[in-house]
């Protein structure tokens, strides 16, 4: 009994280093790949060619998330903000798809949504440009225009505490 305990010991001994490391290591490449700036998780800001601005949120698992200056306006309809996915499609590349639902402020009537999809580059410094449009659908998911609309980002970091 003795001799199969120390053995189960060993054996649990022997697949906790080998775990371990790999485990860390895993954890470190992934690390350094958020330090090089080759991923896109996080959140960021910026500007679309016409000087509106937005902000963008990517998660680890597929996620974005996005609000832009025009959400509210005194104007009819106006958006939520974005919600959608994203995935890699290239070693600096990323496709994504943003859908806000359009409504009327004053009755909050449904007007249809929007989509801002596109592709997102990402440049040695660290930056994102688009290559996007945005396609606004009626109530019946009709269509109704599209239009190109680049933008770019920079990543939102922690400042510390003065």
């Amino acid at each position: 009994m003795l001799k199969k305990t120390l053995r189960v010991l060993l054996m649990s001994g022997v697949i906790a280093a080998f775990t371990t490391p790999t485990q860390a290591s895993h954890a470190a490449e992934q690390e350094g790949l958020h330090q090089e700036g080759k991923s896109i998780v996080g959140s960021w800001i910026g500007t679309f060619d016409n000087g509106e601005r937005i902000l963008m949120s990517f998660t680890s698992d597929g996620i974005v998330l996005s609000a832009v200056q025009t959400e509210v306006t005194l104007t009819n309809p106006v958006l939520t903000p974005g919600h959608g996915a994203w995935a890699q499609v290239g070693r600096w590349q990323f496709a994504f798809t943003d859908v806000v639902v359009l409504y009327d402020i004053q009755v909050g009537e449904y007007r249809g949504t929007g989509k801002l999809r596109g592709l997102l580059t990402l440049d040695k410094a660290g930056n994102l440009s688009s290559d996007a449009k945005v396609e606004i659908f009626d109530p019946n998911g009709n269509l109704v225009t599209a239009f190109p609309h680049p933008f770019r980002l920079s990543r939102i970091t922690v400042d510390p505490l003065d």
